[in-house]
């Protein structure tokens, strides 16, 4: 089974509920269209808290954690591909243990 968790930014969590990047996987829209209906569990988010230096250092720190959960791949969220500077860093350190997928979901109107 694969397992997935979700790097969001914790700054633009506070305005966002997060319903995008959720809806996006149980519907396997965007970037979670590849996986098949079954077989593949959402574990949950990661919330990067700091956009300073130590941003990719303190995700890193819960790597550990993730791979006794059996994560296997980690998806960046659509906001910290486009809004965090540390993202490219995110996919050079996560690389070397996980399947790194930038973003989620496309901004939809609602109608």
């Amino acid at each position: 089974m694969k397992r997935v968790v979700i790097i969001s930014c914790d700054k633009i969590m506070d305005n966002c509920s997060g319903k995008g990047c959720k809806q996006a996987f149980k519907e396997r829209q965007d970037a979670f269209s590849n996986y098949p209906l079954t077989d593949v569990k959402l574990i949950g988010f990661i919330r990067c808290r700091h956009c300073d230096e130590t941003a990719v250092s303190r995700v890193l720190k819960k790597t550990d954690h993730l791979l006794k959960k059996d994560v296997n791949a980690i998806h960046l969220s659509s906001c910290i591909c486009s809004v965090c500077e540390k993202h490219d860093d995110f996919v050079e350190k996560l690389s070397n243990q996980f399947i790194i997928v930038k973003g989620t979901h496309l901004t939809r109107k609602s109608n």
